[in-house]
């Protein structure tokens, strides 16, 4: 049986954030500015409310890319879930989402901008001491936690 090794960074626990946006014209630029506006440099959120459209997409292993698709809304943000950690020269930020569409079907993945909001209600977890940051890993073409 193969051996896998977890990777870790301590972090103690900041400060605890709760809001709300409303007629958002993109949530992860409005989270970017919140967190901009708060000096957050790494924590991890989650929000819920309504999207008037989505773009999101699901991470392609053989191409190293993302495939996008945008959906028209209204939609219920019915989970996300993300992080921000510092980045090369602004904080990098990663959110997951799944969407409903009042039809009972769920569609959702990576979420990317443009993702407008009508409201949304959000939850910050600041985190603090020794942040790791995040940054391209060749390996997985993605933008990864780079931890000591």
């Amino acid at each position: 049986m193969q051996s896998h090794t977890a990777i870790t960074a301590e972090v103690a626990p900041g400060r605890l954030f709760i809001g709300r946006l409303s007629l958002a014209p993109d949530l992860l630029e409005s989270l970017e500015a919140f967190f901009l506006r708060q000096q957050i440099r790494a924590g991890f959120f989650s929000a819920a409310g309504t999207a008037l459209n989505a773009t999101f997409g699901v991470y392609d292993s053989n191409q190293q890319v993302y495939a996008v698709r945008a959906e028209s809304g209204p939609l219920e943000i019915v989970s996300c879930t993300g992080s921000v950690f510092p980045g090369e020269d602004r904080p990098a930020i990663v959110a997951h989402v799944v969407f409903g569409n009042g039809q009972t079907n769920l569609c959702g993945g990576r979420l990317f901008s443009q993702t407008p909001v009508e409201a949304v209600e959000f939850e910050v977890r600041e985190l603090v001491g020794s942040l790791p940051m995040r940054t391209y890993d060749p390996l997985t073409g993605q933008m990864r936690l780079h931890l000591p």
